[in-house]
């Protein structure tokens, strides 16, 4: 007698598809039989013992899975991706929001039309199904590693905010009593280039080193979208990272500037020259070369 194969199949009678494919490899005779079980594409998985992999150009093709029957009994599943047309699925915050919810279709898809979120870095969650269902999973959308834009090149920073105000001081650092000359540039992000916002001013917010607010300002913008702005600093003001930001319904932007008890450093440069001969030269071309040279002495002191 030779080995057996035990192949055990599921079928799921509420989605009318193969669900999977087990398949068992059993030792009845001592003598050697291998089981082959086509390859090991995806939907694969090994239940018990270790099943090898090879390929050959014959009847199995390649990287298929075998096993011998001598050994102890091995099992491998085999669950092949096919869709699942019905199956709820629910799109949540981590508050268990409700921000969609659906069936697949044909093609075991769900696409569901979210309504702008104000946070776009906010996780979300998609549930397929409920705990106890055989095909029931969930996904974040952060779960990302190896597979987000960044990793193929492509920059995913997301802005819920189309207006830059760009912000720049005339210096990076100031001494108490000093003041804050800086400028609010605003544009607006369409269509990979810059126009001119739709709003005639800016708020702008500036506070101190521990985030308390100093002042508030509403500045008008000109015609070519930019405002700028004074703060005289007090004279008792607390050294630190001090900050101006814009932040509006429509726009966002910001810039740091330090304040510090500082003073230029002094330098001190001595040069001792002595009594030496200068020698100028200069050369022209004119078929071919001439060279003058003159000669002086120079005492410098």
């Amino acid at each position: 007698m030779q080995g057996t194969v035990k192949a055990t199949l599921y079928e799921s009678t509420r989605y009318g598809a193969l669900a999977w494919l087990t398949v068992m490899a059993l030792a009845s005779q001592a003598a050697a039989q291998t089981i082959v079980v086509d390859n090991t594409d995806v939907g694969f998985s090994v239940l018990a013992e270790a099943w090898g992999t090879a390929s050959a150009a014959g009847q199995y093709g390649s990287d298929y899975r075998y096993r011998s029957t001598t050994q102890a009994p091995g099992e491998v599943e085999w669950r092949p991706n096919f869709p699942v047309a019905g199956a709820p699925v629910q799109i949540l915050t981590a508050s268990g929001q409700i921000l969609a919810q659906g069936t697949t279709d044909d093609t075991g898809l769900f696409t569901p039309q979210l309504e702008p979120r104000d946070d776009l870095y906010e996780s979300v969650y998609a549930i397929l199904h409920q705990p106890g269902n055989e095909l029931f999973s969930m996904a974040k959308s952060d779960w990302d590693q190896g597979i987000s834009g960044w990793d193929f090149g492509y920059n995913l920073y997301l802005d819920s905010s189309p207006i830059k105000a760009y912000i720049y001081t005339d210096r990076p650092i100031y001494r108490p009593g000093q003041t804050v000359h800086f400028r609010v540039v605003a544009r607006e992000a369409f269509n990979g280039r810059y126009q001119m916002p739709d709003f005639s001013q800016v708020e702008i917010v500036l506070r101190d080193d521990r985030g308390e607010e100093l002042q508030t300002m509403v500045l008008p913008l000109n015609e070519f979208g930019t405002a700028n702005a004074s703060y005289a600093l007090d004279e008792e003001a607390q050294p630190g990272y001090y900050g101006i930001s814009a932040s509006g319904e429509t726009y966002m932007g910001g810039v740091t500037f330090q304040v510090s008890e500082y003073r230029k450093p002094e330098v001190d440069l001595s040069v001792d020259l002595l009594e030496q001969r200068v020698r100028a030269c200069c050369e022209t071309a004119r078929r071919g070369r001439l060279r003058s040279c003159g000669e002086a002495r120079v005492r410098l002191p």
